[in-house]
């Protein structure tokens, strides 16, 4: 029989053996703490920079050399827009519903209040409209309408859970001609109530832009252009702290760094098969946690960035699963070397998804 010095020995023999395929677990969590320090970085400058893809519509601007060329003199209609609330707030699913005041400023004696009454929203369905409100403002009128808007916006998520939208609220005065009368409207023109109710995102600038819409139309075989009048309202929105981002992106940060502790177990036989256990699970809670993200991700039909980095973390636990079945054949110094590449892959692919 073996002795307990032979035994210890012999035990000592393996473990040495054993240690030269094993990554110092020291070097594992400065490696973990290193990249999570950077990727936190990353996502609080995300969290706080604006960004959108939204395509802005384009208006076409006249100068008063240009309206002057339509020989009379259009009559000039202050416009302004106060937006008391939002009944519905949806960006996922591209549904917006808001309570507005639209209000008309003019000289009834260039313009009759009948011409105004038609207006409408771009991308918009009025479903409530109340009766017209006309007070006296010394010789102007000021003709006034509460409205109740269901938008359906063009929102773009390509930068999907770092995006940041434009809502454009486009007001159509209806078929008036540049030569009739001419829309102005400012900054301060554009009103927003106290209290948003913007579930989860905040206002952080408005911008009122006035101009016209070309449209051609063909009459008796010759094509004409065709001027109508738009006033712009645009909202920009971000999100509302770090919430979202970080309940997105952390699982799957956790469940990388969970893969990666196989590196830092001794590949000898009966620890073998708990690795490969480790690796596969991890490969799996990936693909579970995608459906997840697919319920709280809008419907697209393009790539988002969430889509990346489920594609980024399932190719990264793949190398550790592959690298983890040929435990026994790969070095400590090249498994430190696989994590480290690792990892700055890791950082410089969501450095650059963000950018």
């Amino acid at each position: 029989m073996d002795t307990d010095t032979e035994l210890v020995a012999r035990a000592k023999m393996e473990r040495d053996q054993w240690v030269s395929y094993v990554m110092p677990r020291r070097l594992q969590l400065v490696a973990m703490g290193v990249t999570l320090l950077c990727v936190g970085a990353i996502l609080y400058r995300v969290s706080y920079r604006f960004t959108s893809w939204e395509n802005i519509p384009a208006l076409i601007t006249l100068t008063p050399k240009e309206i002057a060329q339509c020989g009379i003199l259009p009559a000039d209609i202050q416009v302004s827009l106060f937006l008391r609330n939002f009944t519905g707030f949806d960006v996922v699913k591209s549904a917006v519903v808001a309570d507005m005041t639209v209000r008309f400023t003019f000289d009834a004696r260039q313009l009759t209040v009948d011409r105004l009454k038609d207006f409408s929203f771009d991308h918009g369905e009025i479903i409530r409209k109340s009766d017209p409100r006309i007070r006296l403002q010394g010789d102007l009128t000021v003709l006034s309408y509460d409205v109740r808007v269901q938008f359906t916006p063009s929102f773009n998520y390509r930068m999907f859970p770092f995006d940041g939208h434009q809502l454009f609220i486009t007001l159509a005065p209806g078929p008036i001609t540049p030569a009739e009368a001419l829309f102005t409207a400012m900054r301060n023109d554009f009103l927003l109530g106290n209290e948003l109710n913007t579930s989860g995102w905040s206002c952080v600038s408005r911008r009122v832009v006035a101009g016209y819409t070309e449209e051609k139309l063909e009459q008796n075989g010759a094509t004409r252009l065709a001027l109508y009048p738009r006033i712009q309202y645009s909202l920009s929105f971000s999100r509302s702290g770090i919430r979202h981002i970080i309940s997105l992106v952390m699982p799957f940060l956790l469940i990388f760094f969970i893969s990666l502790l196989g590196f830092s177990l001794a590949p000898y036989e009966n620890s073998l098969q708990g690795i490969l256990a480790l690796s596969t699970l991890s490969i799996t809670a990936l693909i579970a946690y995608c459906f997840v993200i697919e319920s709280m991700s809008p419907q697209t039909g393009y790539m988002m960035v969430s889509d990346k980095l489920f594609l980024l973390f399932l190719a990264l636990v793949s190398v550790v699963f592959f690298v983890n079945v040929f435990s026994f054949k790969i070095t400590k110094r090249a498994k430190i070397t696989i994590a480290y590449i690792l990892h700055v892959t890791l950082v410089g692919a969501l450095l650059y998804f963000t950018w």
